[in-house]
């Protein structure tokens, strides 16, 4: 059973981006407030497919700790994941032997989306969303904003002008069920961080005012910072 999309629009729908006749799942990333630059929706769909690749990565973790595990695919087929630990550290290592070790053969060929830089990263539409906004984004009770696997692949795709539409699925590492938010292997919907820094992220509207002041728009609907 799939989480509900927050924002609860649309119905299941065949998706031809990528692999004709993969299937949307129900799940979506991005589009779980509007977006406070263009006052629109920018969803990233999860379609079966896709959900799949980033299941049998979490299936193919040996040891590390709970984690989240994304996998975003381009629409010229491509698949990227990424991993919430940092680069380097024993949780991205387990993420690693996962996808480069025996059981690599179970899996489409994957490239791997590592950390946002320490300066920030750039919307889809260009604009500069700097380190210091990036660490606005966290809500309270959530992780640091950018550490999740979502952000890391979107990150990917946005400098690498990976071909759209994107389709993305976040699975959830958690033999031990530890985690009180998510279920080991099932469909992970975005933090609420993440629900705050997604849409300024995917957003192609080219100019903004002051990206604070958009924040701020949304600040009492998450739950302040």
């Amino acid at each position: 059973m799939f989480h509900e999309r927050k924002s609860g629009v649309a119905v299941h729908r065949s998706l031809a981006g990528g692999n004709a006749g993969d299937t949307y799942t129900g799940q979506a990333y991005g589009d779980d407030t509007i977006c406070p630059v263009c006052n629109g929706l920018h969803p990233i769909f999860e379609t079966q497919q896709v959900y799949e690749v980033a299941r049998t990565i979490v299936d193919c973790i040996i040891g590390g700790p709970t984690m989240m595990v994304g996998v975003l695919r381009s629409n010229d087929g491509r698949y990227f994941a990424a991993c919430s630990p940092a680069n380097a550290s024993d949780g991205y290592n387990a993420f690693i032997g996962a996808v480069t070790g025996t059981h690599k053969r179970f899996l489409p060929s994957l490239t791997i989306a590592g950390n946002i830089p320490d300066d920030g990263t750039r919307s889809r539409g260009g604009l500069p969303l700097n380190a210091t906004f990036i660490r606005s984004c966290k809500v309270n009770g959530s992780p640091m904003a950018g550490r999740c696997a979502a952000p890391k692949l979107l990150h990917f795709a946005i400098k690498n002008l990976l071909p759209r539409p994107w389709v993305m699925s976040e699975v959830m590492y958690d033999p031990a069920g530890t985690s009180l938010a998510y279920r080991d292997y099932i469909t992970a919907p975005s933090c609420s961080t993440c629900a705050v820094l997604l849409p300024y992220m995917v957003c192609p509207r080219k100019q903004h005012a002051n990206l604070q002041e958009f924040t701020g728009l949304i600040r009492n609907q998450w739950g302040g910072w």
